[in-house]
């Protein structure tokens, strides 16, 4: 079953978090605002399993159900913000050597393609200005995590070629969209520990 990153702030009691393992995936049985250690957290508890505390721009692993309870999850459009789940060779914009997306380093979508006979494909840069392609069946999987989060300075990004995009990039032109996935006082975003795991 496909996965997201949705913000602590924009869980729903029934949504399925997904600690990591195959079958480690816990509904949500309740969900209040509480104080813990002079800071502001949410509480989320689940059936038979110890609570949870968060912060409310912490990241969690939102498994889609068939039916699910909640909105939907967010699909691969432009100005979708990924977070990168594996490390990948590709060109940096702009220079000639190779850098990777390192897992973590967070994306923007500013490409969707439909290619005759291949399907659709979303077209991701990240921050360290590698760019690549994925196709549906691997956007929200093995490759890359998408967020709930969208830059609406994104939303009509034309792409004009990879020299436009790497100029693009060298003028700041994703920056909005990177920083839309930090946190509130800037820090990385935050992945929750697996307190589930024993």
């Amino acid at each position: 079953m496909p996965q997201f990153l949705r913000r602590a702030s924009r869980l729903q009691v029934g949504d399925q978090i997904c600690t990591g393992g195959l079958f480690d995936r816990y509904h949500i049985a309740t969900r209040e605002p509480c104080h813990l250690d002079g800071f502001d957290r949410i509480k989320l508890t689940f059936p038979h399993r110890e609570a949870l505390y968060l912060a409310s721009d912490d990241l969690l692993e939102v498994t889609y159900l068939a039916a699910p309870r909640g909105d939907p999850p967010p699909q691969p459009r432009l100005g979708a913000i990924a977070v990168a789940r594996i490390p990948l060779p590709f060109d940096r914009a702009g220079e000639t050597d190779k850098t990777e997306i390192h897992p973590g380093e967070i994306g923007v979508c500013y490409y969707v393609a439909h290619h005759p006979g291949l399907g659709v494909h979303f077209y991701f840069i990240f921050e360290r200005g590698a760019y690549t392609g994925y196709t549906d069946d691997n956007t929200a999987g093995d490759y890359l995590l998408l967020t709930d989060e969208h830059s609406p300075q994104l939303a009509n990004y034309r792409h004009g070629g990879d020299d436009i995009l790497e100029r693009d990039y060298r003028k700041g032109v994703f920056q909005p969209a990177f920083d839309l996935a930090l946190t509130e006082d800037g820090r990385r975003p935050k992945r929750p520990p697996s307190v589930f795991d024993s």
